[in-house]
């Protein structure tokens, strides 16, 4: 250990390794302790304490002298060092002097902090300086109560508690009301608690307000404005970028942001606009304001006439460039990114890393003379519409994106290997799904969808009081490896309530036409097409046309009358409520024509025995007049009440059709149907409305419970009775039959004569219903006919 008091002659004392101790004199003493835990004492003089590399714990007393100095230059080390009984440290060694007569303070070449510890603590009482030396240095005043608003102007030199303060670039104000302004050089002003007032002036300033209601000025060059969240305190902040001459970039920096609270931004606004919380913002030239971030919340930040550059961050953030060449960022969560018409030729470029989420591409705001094309395979062309051109940021990124929104013209969206959603909107849309399962909207208007091989579903909307046409394509132009089916399912959906009639066809056109749904057309091969399952349910409000195609179609209507055509295939084809008409088909599972009065149309040379068939639920009316061919229709009375709701089964032909009615049934009577006559015939609670022309056979007619046949003998031509199966009915309003047991005849009874003893009725004619002529009794002034059955 060394101890030194040096005489009048000796200036500057340089301790050793040890604990030293050196005392000055009354001359400007330089007292160096180095290592060690030193005690340095000037005395007198103006003094000079100077620390190095590993100076250890020094005690510093200075008892005279006007100009003080505790020198850090020599340190690369990252100092605080605390005003008031000054004490410096760097976590490792320190200094301590206990009173306040140190004038000068000089940092070192790290980035040290100048801490004020209470309201009013001064520097030498208020006549010291400090130099922050190299590296970036802050004036710390965070422990200044609103009571002692701090001001400081780092261009001039000046700030509250010392005399003058050189090479510090950073400021950190209290809880008043604080003015701070910096330097050319690049700041960071941080305002706390109070109104304040921060100013960049030069340089790439970083500009935080804190709570109150502060006023930031950027100034020239690249400033950046960073916002917290307000803590549940109502505040506006004001941001004013007035000078143009340098050109600066300037962003809103609001990623402190938690994922609670939602930032909305609009870089176009003047303001004041509610941004998040309670927090209100207020631009005085929004124009000079190019860049936002966002926080972790669920953020929408839009641009200004400017290049913008907006990242979301976390959350599902929405994103609008609005006018110029914009840089989008959504980052992780599902982010929108929306487009409006552009006024000028610009290039947007979209940055979007693989697994941040599903993002959409909205160009709902395009007008009906902008249609937008969209490919979610293209880097270079992502979409394109009028004097706009979206790109990605990196080669691949295209297949990042998943979803799309059309807007009012007829627009083309055209997807990747995701699974899409896109959304037309008005106009006659293209949507293609291509693989992926696929979600397609069509919107109002005349739309194609066009899906792919995986689990696709359409969406029909509610459209204008005008009648569209929606055209299903599905894996156009797709050539699979021996044939095989693919696994998708595909459904079709009606959106809201209909003003008009939408019609849809997913037929399957000749070869090298269009592929609708559920079809695969092979054409190098000549192959005519597989067909997969489809489904359709009908929309609310019109009638719609539902067309199938040789798959097993499920078909379902709506409330309204509903044509459904399941064109091959074991269709389930449901009308639900409304009058339906549904095409027959003998392979179809299930044809129901669900509440209302529904009609089964019949067509093709058809012969429709309804008591041989399972799959017809809920027809009042079964249509014959389909073509010209001829259709014939057998009727047992069992079969309308199980068909019809009403019990009454109302069929229209033409004379090429039939009708046969098995049983026996009354009539007919002529009734008149929507002015249009028709023959009606009764059995059993049940009844039949054949239109006039139709052909109507009736192989039996109903017994009466009067006993009209009082004997039946049927004999050979030997005389000999033969006994007989054959059933006999009287007609003439009152009839009945009567059977008996038969057995073989002789060898020579080949045309067996027939008694028949009738009372109260005289038989003109007998007629073998199967047989091969007729035979004839007693004529008498009414005409009675026996039929009988051989």
């Amino acid at each position: 250990m060394i101890v030194v008091t040096t005489p009048l002659v000796i200036e500057n004392l340089l301790g050793g390794a040890g604990d030293d101790s050196l005392t000055g004199n009354a001359a400007a003493n330089l007292l160096v302790g180095n290592a060690g835990d030193d005690a340095l004492a000037g005395v007198g003089g103006d003094d000079v304490y100077r620390f190095e590399a590993g100076w250890g714990s020094d005690i510093v007393t200075d008892t005279g002298g006007a100009a003080d100095r505790f020198d850090f230059s020599a340190l690369a080390l990252d100092l605080t060092l605390t005003l008031g009984s000054v004490t410096v440290t760097d976590g490792t060694n320190s200094v301590a002097h206990a009173d306040d007569d140190i004038e000068v303070l000089v940092g070192g070449e790290g980035n040290d902090r100048f801490i004020f510890t209470a309201d009013g603590v001064e520097l030498a009482g208020g006549l010291g300086t400090i130099d922050g030396g190299l590296g970036i240095d802050t004036l710390d005043y965070a422990a200044f109560s609103q009571a002692a608003p701090v001001t400081v102007d780092l261009a001039l030199g000046t700030a509250t508690g010392v005399d003058g303060v050189a090479n510090v670039e950073n400021v950190i104000g209290g809880d008043g009301d604080d003015d701070l302004s910096g330097s050319d050089v690049a700041n960071v002003l941080l305002g706390n608690g109070g109104a304040d007032a921060l100013a960049g002036l030069g340089g790439d300033d970083v500009l935080q307000g804190g709570a109150g209601d502060d006023v930031l000025e950027g100034g020239d060059d690249d400033d950046r404005y960073v916002f917290e969240g307000t803590l549940g305190e109502a505040e506006t902040d004001t941001i004013t970028e007035s000078n143009l001459a340098s050109g600066g970039v300037d962003t809103l920096d609001f990623s402190a942001l938690s994922a609670s609270e939602d930032l909305s931004l609009f870089l176009y606004a003047i303001g004041p606009f509610l941004a998040h919380g309670d927090r209100e913002l207020a631009f005085t030239n929004p124009e000079r304001v190019e860049n936002a971030i966002g926080g972790a919340g669920s953020d929408f930040l839009v641009g200004n006439a400017a290049a913008n550059r907006l990242e979301g961050g976390a959350g599902d953030d929405g994103l609008e460039g609005r006018d110029g060449s914009d840089t989008l960022l959504g980052g992780a969560g599902n982010d929108g990114y929306h487009f409006a018409t552009a006024v000028g030729v610009q290039t947007d470029t979209l940055i979007e890393l693989g697994g941040e989420g599903t993002d959409l591409l909205n160009f709902a705001l395009l007008g009906a003379l902008d249609p937008v094309t969209v490919d979610l395979t293209s880097d270079a062309a992502l979409a394109a519409h009028t004097l706009r051109t979206v790109v990605t940021g990196a080669p691949g990124q295209a297949l990042n994106f998943e979803n799309a929104f059309g807007g009012s013209a007829a627009d083309t969206l055209s997807g990747n290997a995701s699974a899409n959603m896109f959304r037309g909107n008005t106009g006659d849309d293209t949507l293609s799904g291509h693989k992926g399962d696929d979600t397609l909207e069509g919107g109002s208007g005349s739309d194609t969808f066009i899906g792919g091989p995986n689990h696709d579903t359409f969406y029909l909307s509610a459209s204008p009081a005008v009648a569209v046409t929606e055209t299903i394509v599905e894996d156009a132009g797709t050539v699979r490896d021996g044939g095989a089916a693919p696994g998708g399912v595909d459904l079709i959906q009606f959106l809201g309530a209909f003003a008009a009639a939408i019609s849809i066809d997913l037929s399957l056109p000749a070869a090298g036409g269009t592929v609708n749904v559920g079809v695969e057309l092979v054409d190098s091969a000549g192959d005519d097409g597989s067909a997969y399952f489809e489904n359709v349910t009908g929309g609310q409000g019109v009638a719609n046309t539902l067309r199938g195609n040789d798959a097993a179609n499920e078909l379902t209507g709506n409330t309204a009358g509903d044509l459904l055509d399941g064109r091959g295939g074991a269709d389930v084809l449901r009308g639900q409520g409304g009058a339906d008409t549904i095409v027959y088909d003998a392979d179809d599972a299930t044809n129901d024509g669900g509440l209302g009065s529904d009609t089964l149309r019949v067509g093709g040379a058809t012969t429709l025995d309804l008591s041989a068939v399972s799959h017809l639920a809920r027809f009042e009316t079964i249509d014959l007049a389909v073509d010209a061919l001829g259709q014939t229709l057998r009727i047992e009375s069992s079969e309308v009440v199980d068909l019809s709701d009403t019990n009454v089964l109302k069929v229209t032909g033409t004379p090429a059709d039939g009708v046969n009615l098995v049983g026996s049934w009354t009539g007919p009577s002529v009734v008149v149907i929507d002015a249009t006559n028709f023959n009606e015939y009764t059995r059993d609670g049940a009844t039949v409305d054949t239109q006039a022309g139709v052909a109507v056979e009736m192989p039996a007619l109903s017994p009466q419970p009067a006993a009209l046949i009082a004997r039946v003998a049927r004999r050979d031509r030997q005389g000999l009775n033969v006994v007989a199966v054959d059933t006999l009915f009287a007609v003439r309003g009152r009839s009945e039959h009567k059977s008996l047991p038969r057995r073989r005849a002789t060898p020579e009874a080949r045309q067996p004569a027939v008694d028949v003893a009738l009372r109260a009725v005289h038989v003109d004619e007998i007629n073998p219903l199967r047989g091969r002529g007729r035979r004839h009794a007693t004529h008498t002034a009414r005409t009675d006919i026996v039929l009988y059955d051989r």
